[in-house]
């Protein structure tokens, strides 16, 4: 709407107000557009009001969604981040089980209410992250990867958990730049958010945070990355590596024993099989030793 041609019957003069034409501009754009629906009768609402992504393996999730309205059928997609959404799967319980993923891959989970009358709504997503054999050393990023930036409005929670006994995830970063006090990244030392913060107040800026070692039961850190509606970055690389947790009370680790434990500089190994090569590490996953042994 100007004010600059305020010429006989056109634009708006201060002395007259607003008058009647901002009021009569938006009923008769309402009053004519089209319906909300094909008949003017049925209408659909989304009323899923959360998604949970659980049991995230390596090429296998299942999407679990609560609805709020009365729906009894809904339509899934998952797809890959940044790709092609393709077809929707049909479904009446408010649980999918994906299968033929990527490892270490972002996935969008996409649900939508089965409308009835013909009409369609746009699905509610969620953001998640396949799992890997992390402790053979893997690369782990935000959604745009080693070079891209990651997108506005993204909740994404990771749980990275050893797939060698007895060992502890150590995570690395290398690479670091989120929107200041916006958007923050948190790693807590356990297999859920529920488990102890590890950086209160979380990561966020361009300065690097960690190393990360897990003193968890099971060795794992769970990580969480938010994102606002605002400014986007080149978000993060880190490395995902394991470290062997030889300091158990039992001091056993699969088929060998240490003593002592603490050790005052020197420790002797009892193994029940030959042993041919060591490696020490400390605790941030650093290797200080490596040796073929005869």
């Amino acid at each position: 709407m100007s004010y600059c041609h305020l010429v006989s019957g056109v634009g708006i003069k201060f002395s007259n107000g607003f008058g009647t034409q901002p009021k009569n501009a938006v009923l008769t754009a309402v009053n004519n557009g089209p319906c909300l629906s094909t008949d003017c009768i049925n209408t659909c609402i989304n009323t899923i009001s959360s998604i949970s992504v659980n049991n995230v393996g390596t090429d296998t999730a299942t999407v679990s969604w609560i609805d709020s309205g009365t729906f009894t059928a809904w339509k899934v997609r998952v797809y890959p981040f940044g790709g092609t959404p393709g077809s929707w799967v049909s479904v009446t319980t408010n649980n999918y089980v994906v299968n033929g993923l990527n490892p270490n891959s972002y996935y969008v989970a996409e649900i939508s209410p089965s409308c009835s009358a013909g009409l369609e709504i746009g699905g509610r997503e969620l953001i998640f992250v396949t799992a890997a054999n992390f402790c053979s050393g893997i690369q782990f990023t935000d959604s745009g990867g080693a070079t891209g930036d990651y997108t506005n409005m993204e909740t994404v929670v990771r749980t990275i958990i050893p797939d060698v006994a007895n060992n502890e995830i150590v995570l690395t970063f290398s690479a670091f730049s989120l929107e200041v006090d916006y958007d923050y990244l948190y790693v807590y030392d356990g297999n859920s958010t529920a488990a102890p913060l590890m950086n209160p107040g979380g990561a966020t800026g361009t300065d690097i945070p960690g190393p990360f070692v897990s003193s968890a039961t099971d060795g794992s850190l769970t990580v969480k990355f938010y994102s606002d509606q605002g400014v986007i970055d080149s978000g993060f690389v880190a490395t995902i590596t394991c470290s062997p947790r030889l300091n158990t009370n039992s001091n056993n680790y699969i088929d060998f024993s240490y003593y002592p434990n603490p050790s005052n500089g020197k420790v002797t190994i009892n193994s029940k099989t030959a042993i041919n090569q060591i490696q020490v590490y400390n605790v941030t996953g650093q290797l200080l030793l490596d040796k073929n042994l005869n």
